[in-house]
């Protein structure tokens, strides 16, 4: 770090410091900074405590000012007299110490010559002593030779000897097989890991005898049993237990050596607890067949594949067959098999025995004659292959089920639908039979003659296809109720195909249930009622023809009546009724016009009013919905309202005067509990000159009366009847079904 000008004054300075303790100024040396060359002195003080000498200095360094051009710069400025004679004190003392090292130096050379005759007289030792060793290289060598020789020998044995222990150690840990050998005294001599854990011994315990520790085994006499074997030199195997239950099969055997010198004994214990948990169980399984085999009241039966003759049978065979198992099962049971099965039905069964041999599973019914007492019996047999692992059958099992009654009973059942067959089909009804929801699975040959439509295609739903378009749904929906209240019953008409008409049928189905009370399928008829129909719709029409007849006889009477109370003279009460009796003639006019299911409706029948009166329909205006259908009972009374309030507005108010103006409207609206739908009627005259209250007449006329009394009697309607300062204003509101546009079925 300090510049290269410096350093040896430095360093003298410095072991002066701390050799001696003594500070030093240097002399100022000239040193270049920067390109310029300035003098530079060095001030080093030793740095020390009063229990140490000096170990560090300070060191200061002293600009003595630059060197100009031309100046000399070696030239010292005179010293003072105390650094004179420092600097002679110090010079004397290196003369001293020159005169000293040169005086050991003498003296060193000597002492190296000395030694260098030494060296000279060694070195002559050593080599003939380095011949000496040649020699014993050589000899060495060759020893050494013969050393690498056996221990190549004696390499490969260890490594073989290694590869047999290790794969010793892979044999015993890849079978899992406690060993353990002992010697003639039965002590420890080596031994797996299984029976480390069987014996409670570790790798320390080699050398001990096995008699020294407990065990896991339920068996106590491995001693006994050791020593028998050492005497009778004959191996001994035992199936032991362990307290963890688990199973082991012991195998003690005598250790021979290579030499064929017996050495101990040799303990192996094979894990078998899988193998025992197997056995039990096949066991328990065999005792379950067995057991099931005696209860069951099918034959079970095992025959092999090869020969065909059985080897297994269960005690039901003797039941059914009517022969004894021992004897069935002797010689060729086969033969003697078939020879029980009745001649037309052995064919079949040997051919599907056959089939079970090919690998497949069956299932078929034969006949077989009892030799005890000759009685047929029915049995299904359901046949099977038994593979072994390769997948060859090499048995083949059966189960046998004796069906005569059911047999009998099928053939019971078969003649009782015949009869049933011949009953459904001599009756002149439609007779048919369904599942849940319509299906309809049998048609009798009397709807396959009325509509000529095939059996079949009535499956299902087909038979909704003679019935009339608008009845389809009607006939669907009675059979979603039918399902849910066990019983079915509607009227539809079914097109009778040889004249291409449709006529009325009453339809009928009863469930036919299980023994658990669930419908299982139905029984139905249909029944011609066209004719039946027609002659009650005839007494109806008799019947609704004298009804209203009776009522329209009372209107007249009524509006005679009202008519005659009012009428000035003759010809007043003449005018007067023939109005009122062409209103009652329009409205009968309209409902006589009418279908079965249709209605009048409101547009129309304000119109049909209005229409009747003479002109002014320019200041007629009318506004509502259109298709407003009223009930028939409400047409007739509701009419001769309008036609009094119409009557009015041509004779005296609106439709009389110039000015006058008559509006009506009309809407539907939900008013009240259960969403009831009324119908609101506003009739509104304007521009009317209305006579004085003084001029008024006296009373209430029929029109009014109607309005405000009738209709609320008989229609339940809510009405208002007002004379205003410019015309009439009446309101009238009367309810309607649900629907203010469909009246299915009212009246």
């Amino acid at each position: 770090m300090v510049r290269s000008e410096l350093r040896l004054d430095l360093r003298l300075a410095l072991s002066r410091a701390i050799e001696q303790g003594e500070p030093t100024i240097t002399l100022p040396t000239v040193v270049n900074f920067d390109h310029q060359r300035r003098r530079i002195s060095m001030n080093v003080t030793p740095v020390a405590n009063d229990a140490q000498p000096a170990t560090q200095a300070l060191v200061f360094f002293m600009d003595g000012g630059p060197v100009h051009d031309g100046e000399d710069p070696d030239v010292v400025p005179e010293a003072r007299p105390d650094e004179v004679r420092r600097l002679y004190a110090e010079l004397k003392a290196a003369q001293e110490a020159l005169i000293v090292s040169r005086t050991g130096q003498e003296s060193s050379m000597q002492d190296l010559r000395a030694a260098n005759e030494e060296l000279q007289s060694m070195n002559e030792e050593y080599r003939s002593t380095a011949e000496e060793l040649e020699t014993s290289k050589e000899e060495l060598q060759s020893i050494n030779e013969e050393l690498h020789t056996v221990n190549a020998e004696l390499k490969s044995k260890l490594e073989s000897i290694s590869a047999a222990h290790s794969d010793l150690q892979n044999l015993s840990a890849a079978t899992e097989i406690g060993t353990l050998f002992l010697d003639a005294e039965m002590r420890i001599k080596m031994f797996t890991s299984p029976v480390a854990e069987l014996f409670n011994i570790t790798r320390h315990d080699i050398g001990r005898a096995i008699s020294d520790f407990t065990h896991q085994l339920n068996y106590d006499n491995i001693q006994e049993d050791t020593s028998k074997v050492l005497k009778d030199l004959i191996p001994i195997e035992r199936e032991v237990g362990s307290r963890r239950s688990q199973r082991y099969a012991m195998r003690l055997r005598p250790y021979r050596t290579v030499e064929d010198r017996d050495d101990g004994t040799v303990v192996t214990f094979v894990d078998i607890s899988e193998r025992a948990r197997v056995e039990a169980a096949l066991r328990e399984s065999e005792e379950r067949l067995r057991q099931f085999g005696e209860a069951s009241q099918a034959i079970l039966w095992i025959r092999n594949a090869e020969t065909l003759q059985w080897e297994y049978l269960t005690p039901a065979f003797e039941v059914i067959y009517g022969l004894d198992r021992e004897a069935a099962l002797r010689g060729d049971n086969m033969s003697g098999w078939l020879e029980l099965v009745v001649a037309d039905d052995r064919e079949l069964a040997a051919a599907n025995l056959q089939r079970v041999r090919d690998g497949e599973r069956v299932t078929f019914e034969y006949r077989i004659q009892r030799p005890s007492d000759g009685a047929l019996r029915w049995l299904r047999n359901t046949d099977f292959p038994i593979k072994d692992e390769a997948g060859a059958v090499v048995h083949i099992g059966g189960i046998g089920h004796d069906i005569t009654e059911i047999k009998e009973t099928e053939q019971a059942l078969a003649a009782a639908e015949e009869r049933q067959r011949a009953l459904l089909e001599g009756i002149p009804q439609l007779v048919w039979r369904a599942n849940d929801g319509g299906n309809w699975t049998w048609a009798s040959p009397q709807w396959t003659q009325y509509t000529d439509q095939a059996e079949e295609h009535s499956h299902g739903f087909g038979w909704l296809e003679p019935v009339h378009a608008d009845d389809r749904e009607t006939a669907r929906l009675s059979w979603s109720e039918a399902v849910r209240t066990g019983g079915f019953e509607v009227e539809y008409r079914v097109r009778h195909a040889a004249t291409g008409t449709y006529r009325w049928f009453h339809t009928r189905a009863a469930p036919v249930r299980n023994a658990a009370g669930i419908i299982v399928e139905w029984l139905g008829t249909s029944t011609d009622v066209d004719d039946l129909r027609g002659l009650h719709k005839r007494q109806v029409l008799v019947a609704e023809l004298q009804h209203r007849t009776r009522n329209l006889m009372s209107v007249i009477q009524s509006i005679a009546d009202n008519t005659a109370q009012t009428s000035e003279n003759l010809a007043a009460f003449t005018e007067r009724s023939k109005d009122r009796l062409e209103a009652l003639a329009r409205v009968q006019g309209l409902l006589s016009r009418l279908n079965e299911h249709d209605r009048v409706t409101f547009d129309d029948l304000i119109r049909g009013e209005l229409g009747a009166m003479d002109g002014s329909a320019e200041r007629v205006s009318l506004e509502g919905p259109s298709g407003i259908r009223l009930r028939s009972s409400t047409v007739q009374t509701l009419a001769m309202a309008l036609h009094e309030l119409a009557t009015n507005a041509v004779k005296y108010s609106a439709l009389r005067q110039h000015d006058g103006r008559l509006a009506i409207r009309w809407w539907l609206q939900t008013d009240g509990e259960g969403n009831q739908p009324w119908l609101h009627i506003d009739w509104r005259e304007t521009g009317v000159s209305m006579p004085q209250i003084e001029a008024a007449p006296v009373g209430s006329g029929q029109g009014r009366e109607l309005i405000e009394k009738a209709l609320p009697y008989q229609l339940k309607a809510k009405t208002t009847y007002s004379l205003g300062t410019d015309g009439v204003h009446c309101t009238i509101s009367i309810p309607v079904s649900a629907n203010g546009s469909t009246f299915p079925g009212d009246d």
